[in-house]
């Protein structure tokens, strides 16, 4: 392969990352009054303790911003994280 070739490649090389979602279990501290509740709460958790050091660490590496996708099944939880704040849930 030529070096300008060689070139051409390296300039179009993309990072792409994927994951199986970590899965674990623990006793419950407090209970959730809807599902929706509950959602936001996995979801906070998660960001805090997975989320963002994994896309930190993802950053030193690669020097870039690597957006992590978190997929919820729950509207109304849905909604609650897209506005910041949901009166039913409160």
């Amino acid at each position: 392969m030529s070096k300008k070739k060689a070139e051409q490649v390296s300039e179009n090389v993309e990072v792409e990352a994927t994951a199986d979602a970590p899965w674990g279990s623990a006793m419950q501290t407090a209970t959730a009054s809807s599902t929706a509740e509950s959602e936001t709460v996995a979801v906070s958790y998660t960001i805090r303790r997975e989320s963002l050091p994994i896309q930190t660490l993802f950053l030193e590496i690669t020097g870039r911003f690597i957006p992590i996708v978190h997929r919820i099944d729950n509207t109304q939880a849905i909604r609650a994280i897209e506005v910041g704040y949901s009166k039913k849930l409160r």
